[in-house]
């Protein structure tokens, strides 16, 4: 995972977590750059590669003083739009440009919702999460229970206990019990219901997470079986030759019938009335 730092007084940076960050002055951006166009260029992640795009910008887009119009960025690269300026960090980058208390700090960082990009530093010590305003980390909305869960950060080491939340909590996509202390490590993806986080700290590899294996057995995923039957497909007749008859109607000749009767009554009924006028 990479990280956007902006040079200059303000200093803004941005994990970035999501597919598409667009870069830009305008409110609405992801990343608000001061001195670039109002939607100056995105950062697009593909199969775990950052790419720069420049979004038809009339200054354009400059990595390391070379325009581009689509570049694949790397961790000390410099990006210029405009006159804003901005480098890209790794993990381990990102934490080292940071107070030296800070080199070995945890953090999460959402890649879902309408957090997703932003980061929550743990502090050391005992820390919970929640809905509720007593937590260290509040999240609002009714997703989290009001004290969801809590870390413990001793001597950098991680763990995570889930604190009987109603939604639960998981790891890698397993729910952890409730009152059992789980040991995180840098990589790992946790979950409180819809929002979703990464975890951030030491030992992170460069422009990578690293996920370990599933916290127990029992935590194996199902997959979809797949039919070996062959497939039978049902297709119309594309031209005269194929085109299948219709069977004939079995009510045809009883119609038919029907009709030489009322004809044969009709004519009974005109000749004897000849006959009658003649005799």
């Amino acid at each position: 995972m990479y990280k956007i730092q902006l040079k200059g007084q303000s200093g803004d940076s941005h994990w970035v977590a999501e597919k598409n960050v667009v870069l830009g002055s305008a409110a609405d951006c992801t990343l608000v750059a001061t001195g670039a166009e109002p939607h100056h260029a995105r950062l697009i992640t593909q199969n775990n590669h950052l790419v720069l795009r420049d979004n038809r910008s009339q200054s354009g887009s400059f990595v390391n003083g070379q325009r581009v119009t689509e570049r694949e960025l790397f961790p000390g690269d410099t990006i210029r739009l405009g006159t804003a300026e901005l480098v890209v960090l790794g993990p381990d980058d990102a934490l080292a440009t940071d107070n030296t208390h800070m080199a070995k700090r945890w953090c999460l960082v959402s890649d879902s919702s309408w957090l997703s990009g932003q980061e929550f530093v743990i502090a050391p010590g005992v820390s919970a999460i929640g809905r509720g305003a007593q937590c260290e980390i509040v999240i609002p909305g009714t997703h989290l229970s009001r004290q969801h869960a809590e870390f413990e950060l001793h001597e950098n080491q991680l763990r995570i206990r889930d604190l009987g939340s109603a939604n639960g909590s998981f790891v890698n996509d397993h729910r952890i019990e409730a009152n059992q202390p789980i040991r995180l490590v840098p990589g790992d993806r946790l979950r409180f219901d819809v929002y979703s986080f990464r975890v951030v700290g030491p030992g992170m590899t460069t422009g990578s997470t690293r996920l370990r294996q599933s916290l127990s057995e029992s935590a194996i995923r199902e997959r979809k079986t797949v039919s070996t039957d062959p497939k039978h497909w049902k297709t119309k007749p594309t031209s005269p030759g194929n085109r299948e008859e219709p069977a004939p109607k079995k009510h045809g000749h009883v119609l038919a019938w029907l009709i030489i009767i009322a004809l044969l009554g009709a004519a009974g009924f005109y000749l004897g009335t000849i006959l009658k006028w003649w005799g």
